[in-house]
């Protein structure tokens, strides 16, 4: 019986996640918080909001149905999670509406409490503060093993300093109590993200540093008379940044970092870059001589007092030159880079926003690139792509697994033109989640020359706080890459500084970054990675990179296509994260110039696969290519093949159909024999 290639079954199918829920959802959220050390002693299924452990700073919130979902955390430790009693990928449209208003919900329902605890706290941190003594110079056990002065803290009746935690105005939100034996805790519920310690500078001193805990800003602030700011830990230091560019836009900031160079990550260096990246200042960290390997390793600036002195404290936070440039980050140490002091459980898997037939595409949380040959089409498809993200739906076999929240901006059509495309595009229904706005001739580069240097442009910033007005969105699309570049095209350090400042975004805003890009006028017919005009570091630096070009003319007439100039060819020519799935893929112009998703076959070559397929399968004969095309022994197939098929050259036709043949899954070339008797021929898989 003949075999219809058209209609033949997937190769593998793919594996489908259970949407079955655990048999007691209850049980299951509660083992989820024991895996963070949280205990309720019990699950309240009511959708509220439920407080528990020391001082009530543990909470959950828990909502019933055939799909279960929670959120909870811990205020004092930061701690903050999400739990579905299923697989989220595997959830229904409604599932997931459903979920996404519940976590909304309980969103809600934990600012508003945050809110109260944190209005709560100021009023005890103002009662607490007003009710302790002044600390004059070095009169507290803490002060003075770190040999730093008292800077209008206070002490309370059980001895401990209090330092606290203001905004702006001078006010005061919360308090860190500092004990004798060095011992910190911050106050209970307070609020401290984006708040502060300031020691006022000098007057006429412009200067102004960022740093960590107190005796390390006492430190800097008597040595250099500056003012300097504390934002208390590492991970408080770019919320305080942005806080204090505003405050201060006339200082020359810079953020004093801790080296943490012995722990996993070296946070006080990880979070001083990004706060340094975030407002565009430099970064600095302490560099210690003569040290003892036995002792405990000093980390900043107030060891660095005690050490060496205030001159050495002043010289290394004025560094410039080659010197600066060469302190990128700290070397590493044996502590942070053993893979058995940060790889303690096996990673959870690579998540990805976009799948190509059921295989992970677009990996999240990358920048990427999609290089198109000038009127391919390229913006149509980025649009297509943009309604697939934000519905959770697919172009073509590209599939979005969950609605994402959408950001498009378009730099070479006005507003008017983007509405015409995208109604089309949505068929006359935009989705909430997808967001997009012409900014033809309204915002410049992310980056512009300052002398030799490249530094980040208004665009940057103005791309910045456009991002910060999206909350909590999963992709931003860009078109096209000339329009925000604003760098010599073709240096290859521009275009890797250029790809630097979407990273910045990216991993500030959890997000994943996709721009378009124009290819070379030598390369706008071939789907590589060196399609790119310009430099090659642009791509380098992406994870993911996908082509779009015409279709040639091979192509064409392989396919019997009469319109060529109607169709255009897609590939993913980089991927770092994924396999090689079924490419390319083909796409047509449809009404308006929307692209539509095409499956092309070469129905004729399919019928002469057809033909051969059923002649070979009875046969006993192990062929090769040349067998088959020259071989005495297979001339009366070759009768055959051309008394069905018109078109069939003996000599020419064989690669094609054992080509397709391979490929639909009917067939195989396998080896045989030995030594100089090995050939390699092919093995027909009866159906």
């Amino acid at each position: 019986m003949p075999i219809d290639f058209n209609n033949a079954p997937p190769q593998r199918e793919p594996k489908e996640d259970s949407n079955q829920a655990p048999q007691d959802p209850i049980q299951a959220f509660a083992e989820k918080l024991a895996e963070h050390g949280l205990d309720p002693g019990g699950i309240i299924a009511d959708g509220e909001l439920h407080r528990f452990g020391k001082k009530k700073a543990c909470w959950y919130v828990f909502f019933q149905g055939d799909i279960c979902g929670a959120a909870f955390g811990d205020w004092q430790k930061g701690i903050k999670g999400t739990w579905c009693s299923v697989s989220e990928g595997t959830l229904t449209y409604k599932q997931r509406e459903k979920y996404r208003k519940d976590m909304e919900a309980a969103k809600a329902i934990r600012k508003a409490q945050e809110k109260k605890n944190h209005a709560q706290a100021k009023i005890i941190a103002k009662k607490e503060w007003g009710a302790a003594m002044p600390v004059i110079g070095m009169a507290h056990s803490y002060l003075e093993k770190k040999g730093v002065n008292s800077h209008h803290l206070r002490v309370d009746k059980k001895d401990r300093l209090l330092i606290p935690s203001i905004d702006g105005n001078k006010e005061i939100h919360s308090l860190q109590y500092i004990k004798p034996n060095g011992d910190k805790k911050y106050q209970p519920l307070g609020a401290r993200k984006g708040f502060f310690f300031e020691f006022e500078g000098a007057q006429g001193n412009n200067k102004l540093y960022i740093c960590e805990g107190y005796s390390t800003g006492a430190s800097i602030h008597e040595a250099t008379g500056a003012t300097v700011i504390c934002a208390f830990d590492s991970g408080n230091l770019p919320r305080v940044a942005k806080v204090i560019r505003e405050i201060f836009p006339s200082h020359y900031i810079t953020i004093a970092a801790d080296d943490d160079r012995h722990v996993p990550g070296n946070p006080g260096v990880t979070k001083a870059k990004e706060a340094a990246l975030d407002i565009g200042v430099p970064f600095v960290w302490p560099v210690f001589q003569n040290v003892d390997p036995g002792d405990k390793p000093p980390t900043d600036f107030n060891d660095l007092f005690a050490m060496e002195g205030p001159t050495a404290v002043v010289a290394q936070l004025v560094k410039t030159g080659v010197e600066a440039e060469r302190q990128i980050i700290p070397p590493f140490m044996e502590n942070s880079t053993a893979l058995t002091s940060w790889l303690i459980k096996k990673p959870a898997p690579r998540k990805y926003i976009l799948t190509l037939n059921g295989v992970g595409f677009m990996p999240k949380g990358v920048v990427g690139v999609l290089a198109a040959t000038g009127g391919t089409g390229k913006t149509f498809f980025l649009m297509s792509l943009a309604q697939a993200f934000a519905t959770g739906g697919s172009f073509g076999p590209i599939k979005a697994p969950k609605p994402l929240k959408t950001l498009c901006i378009f730099g070479e059509d006005d507003q008017d033109e983007l509405g015409r495309r995208f109604w089309d595009i949505c068929k006359g229904k935009p989705s909430k989640n997808l967001y997009a706005a012409s900014v033809y001739g309204e915002v410049g580069p992310l980056m512009k020359m300052d002398g030799k240097n490249p530094v980040r442009a208004d665009g940057f910033y103005w791309l910045d706080e456009t991002i910060k007005g999206h909350p909590g969105v999963d992709v931003v699309i860009l078109d096209p890459k000339s329009r925000f570049y604003g760098l010599e095209e073709n240096n290859n350090d521009h275009g890797t500084q250029w790809v630097g400042c979407l990273e910045t975004l990216r991993k500030r805003y959890n997000t994943n970054i996709l721009f378009a890009a124009h290819t070379a006028e030598d390369k706008a017919g071939k789907l590589s990675q060196a399609m790119n005009r310009g430099a090659s570091s642009v791509v380098d630096g992406c994870r993911w990179q996908a082509g779009m070009i015409p279709m040639d003319k091979n192509t064409a007439d392989y396919y019997r296509i009469t319109d060529p100039h109607n169709f255009v060819i897609f590939d993913a020519p980089k991927n770092n994260y994924s396999p090689r799935g079924s490419h390319p893929l083909y796409f047509k112009r449809g009404e308006g110039g929307v692209l539509e998703y095409t499956t092309l076959q070469n129905t004729e070559l399919s019928e002469m696969a057809n033909t051969l397929h059923g002649l070979l399968k009875d046969d006993k004969g192990l062929y090769t290519l040349y067998a088959l095309g020259e071989g005495s022994q297979t001339k009366e197939i070759a009768n055959t093949m051309k008394e069905n098929h018109s078109s069939f050259e003996r000599t020419k036709s064989y690669k094609d159909i054992t080509d397709f043949m391979v490929k639909k899954g009917v067939a195989k070339w396998i080896k045989t024999g030995t030594g100089n008797s090995n050939k390699t021929v092919l093995d027909i898989i009866k159906k």
